[in-house]
């Protein structure tokens, strides 16, 4: 089978990055002998389940694990020396692991010279919160990458307060000072030019690969005979993601025009988002739908004729942007981080001013209006959209990275 590939991330299951960690190890599976570590996944010969920080049900337990899971490091090591793992491709792990996950790797690497590769999946490497992204204040920043990590703790970064910015910068001392990540690390993936520049810019080398886009969504897209007048969000319902600015925005658009909001997801600003929308007097236009399996969603989004991401924090990609067109749904987003980049790059002037509510109302408006014109440029630009970001060239683009480094 070649190559013994062990991928490793906080999950399996879900969407975002766990949608790309497991579509990288189906387009690997036929190439490689792949080996799986993660949290929360059903067991299996060549998987190794690892224990979530959050498990522990005593809160000083579950504060030490944020930092530092033992069981977690010996079970990971002796999973490698047992199945001889000769190359390791890591995803993410600050969500739901902990260092103690490059502890594993770099006693293993010490043995047995192995190669080590990581998708940023996030901004971890400079940015102690991951996100460029202040929760109190509800801003994007990167003050970690002009004035030091510590700032965390000063803009008190972390959406559960003062004592986890504290925890995150203890971590980040515990990923980068005392294990030494950057020396663990052979080479690092970015999925967007905007992840490259801003990584660039701290000094750290990568290389760009798009993220695949599950050919799953496909065959759900519908004509346009078929589509309704909905406009749709669907993702999870945090701060970063703005959903006020789409609800505020939609919220001046004339009843006229007949469309429904609807909001698919779930997420800690359920509750204040549907106070909002009683508080405009919108009730009878706007739908929250709560969380859909795979298959619900897409039947459901590819109903709809505008998907709108609000986000105002720096996305290193914006993987609904490609899963709406392939949904032959008309993609509007903010112009910030990677979103911008990745609509362009799919051949849309779709973009609005980030976090500016008339900018929004101005091009959803825009798009309705000129909805037919929209449509046609969409199947125009689908089929290059689907060549990029297909799983064969991501597939091949990875294996011609394993190949390089394997030989250094």
């Amino acid at each position: 089978m070649g190559l013994r590939v062990l991928q490793m991330s906080d999950k399996l299951n879900g969407f975002g990055t766990p949608t790309v960690f497991r579509l990288t190890i189906e387009a690997l599976e036929s190439e490689y002998e792949v080996y799986i570590a993660a949290t929360h996944m059903e067991q299996g010969e060549k998987r190794l389940i690892l224990k979530s920080w959050e498990e522990p049900k005593s809160l000083l337990k579950r504060f030490i694990a944020f930092l530092y899971i033992k069981e977690n490091q010996k079970s990971l090591y002796d999973f490698m020396i047992r199945n001889d793992i000769e190359l390791v491709h890591l995803h993410s792990y600050q969500k739901d692991l902990s260092p103690s996950v490059l502890r594993a790797i770099k006693r293993y690497k010490r043995k047995k010279r192995i190669k080590v590769v990581q998708t940023l999946h996030d901004y971890h490497l400079i940015c102690p919160n991951n996100s460029f992204y202040c929760y109190s204040n509800e801003i994007a920043c990167h003050d970690c990458l002009e004035k030091g990590a510590g700032q965390v703790i000063k803009n008190c970064c972390d959406y559960r307060g003062k004592l986890f910015s504290f925890l995150r910068y203890l971590r980040y001392l515990i990923c980068f000072k005392v294990l030494k990540q950057k020396e663990i690390v052979d080479e690092y993936i970015v999925p967007s030019d905007f992840s490259e520049e801003m990584h660039s810019r701290a000094g750290i080398r990568t290389h760009k690969i798009y993220n695949p886009v599950d050919n799953f969504y496909l065959p759900f897209a519908r004509g346009l005979e078929e589509k309704e007048n909905r406009i749709v969000f669907f993702g999870r319902l945090s701060p970063e993601k703005n959903i006020p600015l789409l609800i505020y925005a939609f919220s001046k658009i004339a009843p006229k025009e007949g469309y429904i909001l609807d909001i698919v997801g779930d997420g800690p600003q359920r509750g204040k988002l549907e106070e909002l929308v009683k508080k405009l007097g919108i009730v009878e236009r706007v739908v929250f739908h709560g969380r859909m399996v795979k298959a619900e969603l897409a039947n459901f989004v590819s109903r709809c004729k505008i998907s709108v991401s609000p986000s105002k924090c720096y996305e290193t990609f914006g993987l609904t942007i490609i899963e709406a067109i392939f949904l032959n749904v008309i993609p509007v987003v903010s112009a910030t981080g990677a979103l911008k980049e990745v609509v362009e790059r799919a051949g849309f002037n779709t973009t609005f001013e980030s976090d500016n509510v008339e900018s929004l109302k101005r091009k959803l408006e825009e798009v309705i209006e000129k909805y037919d014109e929209e449509f046609w440029i969409l199947m125009k630009n689908k089929k290059s959209v689907e060549e990029t970001f297909q799983e064969k060239v991501y597939k091949n683009r990875i294996i011609e990275l394993y190949n390089t480094i394997v030989k250094k």
